[in-house]
C-alpha cells in the first residue's frame, strides 16, 4: 500500500487495531419478518457467511469484541413498524438499539 513519507503501511485487505482499549464490531438486527419470510431462501447465506467471516476475523485480535445480532433474538426486542426497511433500523428502532447497545457494552 502506497503511504506518505514517513507513514506507516499496512497489507491491502488486512485488519488491523492499533492502539486501542476495545474495538466493538456487530452484525446489526435483521426485521425478523424478512427473516422468516425468506427462511431457508439462498438469501439467507449471505448475512450467515458475513457473520461468519466477522466472528473469524474477531477472534484474530484480542480487543475486539464481536456481537451478532443478527443470529440472536436481539430484533424480536425491536418491533418491526422501528424498521425503516429490512434491514435498517428507523430513528426509534436506533433508539431502542442503541439502549440495548449500552446495557450490553455495560455488562461484563
Amino acid at each position: 500500500a502506497a503511504s506518505a513519507a514517513g507513514a506507516q503501511t499496512y497489507p491491502t485487505g488486512a485488519l488491523y487495531v492499533v492502539q486501542a482499549k476495545r474495538v466493538i464490531l456487530y452484525q446489526a438486527p435483521f426485521d425478523t419478518a424478512w427473516v422468516h419470510k425468506v427462511s431457508g431462501a439462498k438469501s439467507l447465506t449471505i448475512p450467515d457467511q458475513f457473520s461468519e467471516i466477522l466472528k473469524q476475523e474477531a477472534t484474530l485480535f484480542p480487543k475486539i469484541l464481536f456481537l451478532d445480532f443478527y443470529r440472536t433474538d436481539v430484533p424480536n426486542l425491536i418491533p418491526r413498524q422501528h424498521f425503516y426497511d429490512l434491514v435498517h433500523l428507523n430513528h426509534q428502532g436506533a433508539e431502542i438499539f442503541s439502549q440495548y447497545m449500552g446495557k450490553r457494552l455495560a455488562t461484563p
